[in-house]
């Protein structure tokens, strides 16, 4: 729970803003599971063409799908500009305050672990912090209400039938938890080493007249 937490207070002072968004996220979702119904009256409505009908229900239906369509294009199109922008902003401040604890930190820290290692474990977790925050969030989000609404809809046509559903979809999430454990720890080793690697190049760039000097260029290469 101790990266939620800190992402929620990275997040919090812009918590209207990302609630907006919410609200934007619940609207789109309802659009997409509004959709399928005129789709299906559109279908319908066709079939009474094909009969003789007049296609006004075909017609409806159509004009009902479009209008959610571009409801749902504008709502996310706002939401996308809200985030965006503004998780540049919480990146932009993370990113203030890491140089300036990296200026206060005592001179002897930087013998313990090379700048260059620091600076890369610190841009591969921004960028994950703001992936995160402007797309995973906002993603998660609208598959949990589409799953919500779409198995209140299920259950509403066949609970049984969504039952079974339910069990089986327990199991792939099973192994997919499982997977996502175990893939965490190669993630964090490989982010390690490319951290380690960086920060030799780094030190060796910035020192390049030293290794020059006692001409260890092929050594470190």
């Amino acid at each position: 729970m101790k990266p939620y937490r800190a992402l929620y207070r990275l997040v919090q002072p812009y918590s209207a803003i990302y609630g907006t968004a919410f609200v934007t996220v619940v609207i789109a979702t309802g659009c997409y599971l509004l959709l399928p119904p005129q789709l299906g009256k559109f279908i319908a409505g066709l079939q009474e063409v094909a009969k003789g009908g007049d296609g006004s229900a075909a017609l409806r239906a159509i004009l009902i799908a479009s209008c959610l369509l571009a409801v749902n294009a504008i709502v996310n199109l706002v939401q996308a500009m809200m985030i965006t922008l503004t998780s540049e902003k919480i990146v932009n401040n993370v990113r203030a305050r890491f140089h300036s604890h990296v200026l206060r930190q005592p001179l002897e820290e930087s013998q313990r672990r090379p700048l260059g290692q620091i600076a890369s474990e610190f841009s591969s977790d921004l960028a994950l912090v703001q992936d995160g925050i402007s797309g995973k969030v906002v993603e998660l989000s609208r598959h949990a209400l589409f799953t919500a609404g779409g198995f209140a809809a299920l259950f509403y046509i066949d609970t049984r039938m969504t039952l079974f559903a339910v069990a089986a979809i327990g199991l792939v999430v099973g192994v997919v938890f499982a997977f996502m454990k175990a893939a965490t720890k190669a993630i964090l080793a490989v982010q390690q080493q490319r951290a380690k690697l960086v920060g030799m190049l780094v030190e060796s760039a910035s020192n390049a007249y030293v290794i020059r000097a006692f001409n260890r260029i092929a050594f470190m290469e």
